[in-house]
């Protein structure tokens, strides 16, 4: 985020809480297809789990041929700021290096390193993704007196984010039950499956959702 002061910009950086729930979603450059046979959608989540997890704590999520949606809770390393720095360009900016918080610094490794598989394996070169993921703040945990929105009630927005989620594929016509769609975590909370992306103990204790375990 740049924020003129005089003539001049000085950057500052969004950091992300611990204490609060977000909507993470964005899409193929375009409207282009980001996944285009199930070998994508694996190597995705393999870098889900390399980049993504160490820095937040997945509710849940769901890819769809051009775009994707996760909501998470940072871990605590993930709201804190990383020794990396990103270089900034623009008008009237001279040399100045961005703070970047390790969970902005996953997604970057995330969407950067599955771009490149991508683009090996089918021949292309530059952006897949849009320029500038959304991070979405859906809920503050902290309590009411100390300026958040407290524990989360039945009739939440992320209640509302977690099952737009899982919509998606039926939205789109894509199946007709969200169980049927293999790449959210729907079918993971109605019955065995578990790929190891969801914390399912987290979800339960904020938005009281359970996993059914048969």
């Amino acid at each position: 985020m740049f924020r003129r002061t005089g003539t001049k910009f000085s950057v500052h950086f969004e950091m992300y809480s611990h204490d609060c729930l977000y909507h993470f979603y964005n899409q193929g450059i375009n409207g282009q297809a980001i996944f285009r046979i199930e070998e994508n959608y694996d190597f995705f989540l393999g870098k889900v789990k390399k980049h993504l997890l160490p820095n937040a704590h997945v509710l849940a999520f769901c890819l769809m041929y051009n775009h994707f949606h996760f909501l998470l809770r940072p871990t605590e390393f993930g709201a804190s700021q990383s020794n990396k720095k990103v270089p900034v360009h623009g008008k009237n900016i001279e040399n100045e290096m961005l703070p970047i918080c390790n969970l902005s610094y996953g997604v970057q490794m995330l969407l950067s390193t599955y771009t490149r598989g991508f683009n090996k394996a089918y021949h292309r070169s530059g952006n897949l993704f849009r320029q500038g993921s959304n991070m979405k703040q859906c809920w503050d945990l902290r309590p009411l007196e100390d300026g958040g929105q407290g524990t989360i009630p039945n009739s939440s927005y992320p209640h509302t984010v977690f099952n737009y989620l899982h919509q998606n594929p039926v939205s789109a016509g894509i199946c007709l039950d969200t169980v049927t769609w293999d790449w959210s975590s729907a079918r993971e909370y109605q019955g065995p499956y578990d790929r190891g992306i969801c914390d399912f103990e987290m979800a339960e204790s904020l938005l009281r959702v359970r996993k059914f375990r048969g």
